[in-house]
């Protein structure tokens, strides 16, 4: 019984790249549904109605101000293709080092 209560610990905190790759995914999804959307309708309505936090969708909203819209879609497509390598980074590393070393290769 001892054994066991020693070594989950090392369960609940050991490197989970799942949750990581499940958050990478969410994020994904929210681009590309903005992406859609700026298509039809203007950045700050996009932003609205698919928020992520407020931090981020308050930078977002400035850069929307600041640049055109081929400007703001350009740096969502340009975040993903920089997400999809992350999420390969987390897939293949079997240790949080070995991805954190691979997340400082891109």
């Amino acid at each position: 019984m001892k054994k066991v209560l020693l070594l989950l610990p090392l369960f609940l905190f050991a490197f989970n790249p799942e949750v990581k790759i499940k958050e990478i995914d969410s994020i994904i999804a929210l681009y590309k549904n903005r992406i859609k959307c700026l298509d039809k309708n203007e950045a700050n309505y996009c932003i609205d109605r698919y928020p992520q936090d407020s931090r981020s969708d308050a930078f977002a909203k400035t850069f929307c101000m600041s640049f055109p819209k081929n400007y703001y879609k350009a740096l969502l497509e340009k975040n993903i293709k920089r997400l999809e390598a992350e999420k390969l980074c987390y897939g293949r590393s079997l240790t949080e080092k070995e991805a954190l070393e691979c997340l400082k290769k891109l």
